[in-house]
């Protein structure tokens, strides 16, 4: 049986150095997979199993479909009429199909009579223990001591003397004694029965003592582990109460990441069909009061096809049918332009308090170059809209592409070519590392030997380099602190939608070969940093090892050499002497 995985939340940074926490959440049955971002512990934790619940309630519905569909194979083989059973699935499948098809034409309408409304007390955990108490022990009885034998009565033992042994007292004195004799023995016995009678009853009473003690000690220790456990339930629902609290305080703040979170929700929790996998990356940028949406959208090839089904007797086996592959492509086309257009209408709707007056939405596409087949991510479409133009729209009776047209949007003729746009308005990019940067190249000059630079110098002048590069397409290069700790020293963020997208630039001012380590800790980076390349420059040289080990990973290796052309290209003269620069520092250790 298949069922939700949840990940282990992990602690994330944001761009502008805000921690939030991120849990990955799969189901294999279903073949999904979602990463879940707050920058709240315990409301990522309640989405994630508020997510399994879901995915595990789907997967129950299919396994229920599934065992039916199991029942059916058993019972058609019982029945005569196999027939009628076959036409009847396949009216079934049939209708399933076009339901599904139909969902796909009205993704738009299906939520203009129900959009999502977050209610922030709806999102309080309320669900009380469900761990009954357990109760104490009734106490047993106390052993209660046997009697025993009734107690010896002289009177009983003594004989009845007649005549004759009143007459010779001898005898009658013998059986007195004797009479006396056997009261004396069963006066023994007694005596023996009552003290064993007494001794067990001790024994039986201190063994009753220590059973009810242990039976009471496991009851506090269970009762103490249920007590923990209830205050630890009452006190995480006390804990995310208090998140909900403190993240509506900050969305009514109109908060950055408030904003961001309540929008995740509400898009989030707009159910889409099955096929159709879409995840959200937001951003609010407070001086506009725009909303940033980045969606990676489904492909064509999650359109399901499936028009009809027949059922065919001589064969006893069922004959599908497709739609074709331009009715396809036509309806991926419209669906991307209803997610556009109901992104913005479900956000701007749940915006009850106006702190967003306009929605920029970019979609992309996960997806593999046909020409190349290289993975590529272009963003296919990009739409900037204000609240009261959407507000205004009769969103019922509107074509899709039409009015995304109108509202002047930005897609290539069809979306389904994967035809990379350049968005509407680029991402709002912060990072705290950023720092201001200087200008170094004017200073150069054939006489300056980069490889003896001071290397917060050396940071600035890559930090040139790459701006004068990327330039021409509206790049933008920012530089870090200066840590000296071979991290990320400048990032570089290329809008060109196809090969576009954030470097991580790193700069050595060695005068040894760079170790085939600090290529590994480049690559790290890369993936540390989410980047989808990292440039490792250096006034040296790279051995073999690092151009083995960067073969086939998204990694650039600049040499002393091909900065000195960099630079020539965009008119700046310097030279590199290793050897030099050597003996300037064996001088100033000297000194």
């Amino acid at each position: 049986m298949s069922t939700t995985i949840i990940g282990t939340i992990t602690a994330q940074y944001s761009a502008r150095g805000h921690r939030s926490f991120a849990v990955e959440v799969s189901h294999d049955g279903l073949s999904k997979h979602r990463f879940l971002r707050d920058r709240d512990y315990h409301v990522v934790e309640t989405k994630a199993n508020m997510l399994a619940q879901e995915w595990d309630r789907r997967w129950a519905v299919i396994e229920e479909q599934n065992e039916r569909k199991s029942q059916r194979a058993e019972s058609r083989r019982l029945v005569d009429d196999r027939k009628a059973e076959g036409k009847q699935e396949a009216e079934d499948r049939t209708d399933d199909a076009k339901a599904e098809l139909e969902a796909l034409g009205s993704l738009l309408a299906s939520r203009l009579d129900d959009p999502v409304i977050i209610e922030w007390e709806s999102r309080k955990d309320r669900t009380p223990f469900q761990e009954a108490e357990p109760q104490r022990p009734s106490p047993k009885p106390t052993p209660v001591r046997g009697s025993g034998s009734a107690r010896p009565v002289m009177a009983e033992f003594l004989p009845k003397l007649g005549w004759v042994d009143k007459l010779l007292k001898s005898r009658g004195l013998k059986r007195i004694a004797e009479g006396e004799a056997r009261f004396n023995a069963a006066m023994f016995h007694w005596e023996k029965e009552q003290s064993d009678l007494a001794a067990g009853h001790r024994t039986a009473v201190e063994m009753h003592r220590e059973a009810e003690e242990r039976r009471l000690n496991a009851y506090e220790t269970v009762h103490a582990a249920w007590v923990h456990k209830r205050d630890e339930h009452n006190a995480q629902q006390v804990e995310q109460h208090l998140s909900i609290d403190r993240e509506r305080t900050a969305w009514l703040a109109r908060d950055p990441e408030a904003i961001a979170a309540f929008c995740d929700y509400v898009l989030t929790d707009s159910p889409y069909p099955d096929s159709l996998d879409i995840h959200f990356e937001l951003d609010y940028d407070p001086g506009s009061k725009t909303l940033l949406i980045q969606a990676a959208l489904p492909t064509p090839d999650d359109i399901p096809r499936l028009k009809a089904v027949k059922y065919v007797v001589t064969r006893d086996d069922f004959d599908e049918s497709y739609i074709s592959e331009a009715e396809a492509l036509r309806i991926y086309d419209t669906v991307i332009y209803q997610i556009a257009l109901r992104s913005l209408y479900e956000v701007f709707e749940a915006d009850i308090h106006d702190a967003i007056d306009a929605v920029l939405f970019n979609g992309i596409v996960e997806t593999i170059d046909k020409r190349t087949g290289e993975d590529i991510t272009p963003c296919i479409l990009s739409l900037r809209a204000g609240k009261d133009d959407i507000r205004k729209l009769n969103l019922r009776q509107v074509e899709p592409k039409e009015c995304f047209r109108a509202l002047k949007g930005i897609s290539s003729a069809k979306l389904s070519n994967m035809v990379a746009v350049a968005p509407v308005m680029q991402w709002v990019r912060e990072d705290s590392r950023f720092v201001d940067s200087y200008g170094v190249a004017e200073n150069l000059d054939e006489g300056v030997n980069l490889a003896a630079m001071d290397w917060e110098d050396f940071e600035h002048l890559i930090r040139q380099v790459f701006e004068m590069e990327f330039a021409a397409n509206g790049g933008e290069v920012n530089i870090t602190q200066s840590s000296r700790d071979g991290g990320v020293d400048a990032v570089v963020f290329d809008p060109d939608p196809l090969r576009g997208g954030k470097f991580v630039v790193q700069a050595k001012c060695y005068t040894n070969t760079v170790n085939v380590s600090a290529v590994r800790d480049l690559y790290g980076t890369v993936i540390h940093e989410k980047a989808i390349k990292g440039i490792l420059v250096t006034t040296s040289n790279f051995g073999k090892d690092s151009y083995d080990f960067a073969t086939g990973k998204p990694i650039m290796l600049i040499d002393g050499q091909n900065l000195l052309h960099l630079l020539e290209k965009h008119n700046y003269k310097a030279r590199i002497d290793l050897r030099d620069a050597k003996a300037q520092k064996r001088a100033m250790m000297a000194t």
